[in-house]
């Protein structure tokens, strides 16, 4: 059997054939509509192939593609899951069943399984056949899949198992050498900007940077209370600005984040609060009942990040996943060491930082950059704080915080030194 599709701009087809003796059969139709089906009786087998290849080639040259690899030859399949079916690499560079796109841990090199042919025409009027929903689904960035990654299995036996992990290296090892590869990892470095990465240690807190603690400078007038209940907020984090720093502000200022905790978190009250001089305010102890994070001292390093490759910007898709796969490697986490951080597998697309680009902001709408409560003009992105980071946020402690397993995003504006922190869950 033979599965094509038809991709461009809103236009996205479906044809398929299959020959069964001296019978070759055809369905064809828009993708999420009743395909129609036509059966072709020719004299003999031999005149049935050909005509089946003639259809198939005709197919191609007026621009339909692959959507699986051929019934038979050998790929890469789920292993120790419900659908033993293919595998394909997504636009986040991880790997997936392309039946119910659930990420997998391994996989196995086994022939690609032979779907049924398109049935028979089921009126004489009209003739149509109704697919199931998952066979109409193309596998996504085909063309990646069919160059990268279904060809690797080749060269194995049937029946190996690999983890996805070092499926994924191999593939993007291929891909590094591959003239997509050259053009999806110009574009990453095209969009780098600096970035000061996070390293962590629970200890005796700092001056400058923190996450939990008590601030360094800030009095009891300045505490923020939550609008809705009138509880004291909990303090956050506290991060260092001016020259030299990831913030660039004036020298001397200070960034405090914080958040009420008592609603859930997409509902929680939060506030900036910019430091507004260099004196030392008279420190200031919330009250009993206020949750009180334990101080994890933060150590930034300047680097460079390229930016994520969304949609949006990278409008090839197996130039896309390419750049995800070459991605990864900037966005790994940096773990606190082995007795105060819990184990964790897999990369993760989130960390702690200052400047760089925000890494899971979900929708363009309550994503982008907020404006300013003083001169109205866009805020910048200033730094992001994995929820993950600290040990009592991971445990469950204070499950609100910082939303679900995601990230906590800091916008400023520089001018008018104006603050904004919102919530974002994995």
């Amino acid at each position: 059997m033979t599965d094509l599709f038809y991709s461009k701009g809103t236009s996205h087809k479906y044809w398929g054939a299959a020959r069964d003796g001296r019978v070759v059969h055809t369905a064809w139709g828009r993708i999420g509509a009743t395909l129609q089906t036509k059966a072709y009786t020719l004299r003999t087998p031999l005149a049935a192939a050909a005509e089946y290849a003639a259809l198939v080639a005709k197919k191609r040259t007026s621009g339909y593609a692959d959507a699986r690899p051929v019934a038979g030859s050998l790929t890469f399949v789920a292993a120790k899951h419900q659908h033993a079916d293919i595998v394909y690499i997504d636009a986040s560079g991880e790997l997936s069943c392309s039946v119910c796109n659930e990420r997998l841990s391994s996989v196995q090199v086994a022939p690609a399984p032979i779907r049924r042919p398109p049935g028979p025409s089921t009126t004489k009027k009209r003739p149509s056949v109704s697919l199931p929903p998952t066979e109409m689904v193309p596998v996504p960035g085909i063309e990646f899949q069919l160059r990268f990654v279904w060809p690797l299995a080749a060269a194995l036996r049937p029946g190996t198992k690999l983890s996805a992990a070092k499926l994924i290296d191999r593939v993007r090892a291929a891909v590094e050498k591959d003239a997509i590869g050259r053009a999806a990892n110009a574009r990453l470095r095209a969009s780098e900007v600096p970035v000061w990465r996070a390293s962590a240690k629970l200890g005796k807190p700092s001056d400058l940077d923190r996450i939990g603690g008590s601030p360094s400078w800030l009095g009891a007038d300045q505490w923020p209370a939550c609008g809705d209940c009138g509880q004291e907020m909990v303090f956050l984090a506290q991060l260092r600005a001016g020259p030299g720093t990831g913030i660039p502000l004036r020298v001397g200022r200070r960034i405090y984040l914080f958040e009420c905790v008592e609603h859930c978190w997409g509902n929680a009250e939060r506030a900036v609060v910019v430091q507004p001089n260099s004196d030392p305010a008279s420190g200031h102890e919330p009250d009993a009942d206020v949750v009180k994070l334990r101080a994890l001292a933060l150590t930034f390093t300047r680097s460079t990040e390229p930016r994520r490759p969304s949609e949006w910007w990278i409008p090839n898709e197996s130039e896309r996943i390419a750049a995800a796969l070459l991605y990864f490697p900037f966005g790994r986490d940096v773990k606190l060491g082995p007795t105060t951080w819990p184990p964790r597998s897999g990369r993760v697309a989130h960390d702690t930082k200052l400047g760089g680009h925000p890494q899971w902001i979900q929708r363009e709408d309550d994503g982008g950059a907020p404006g300013c409560g003083v001169c109205k003009k866009p805020m910048r992105f200033a730094a992001q704080i994995d929820s993950m980071m600290h040990p009592s946020l991971w445990k469950g402690d204070v499950p609100s915080l910082l939303g679900d397993a995601g990230a906590g995003y800091l916008f400023l504006c520089t001018q008018d030194e104006q603050g904004h922190f919102q919530m974002e869950c994995s």
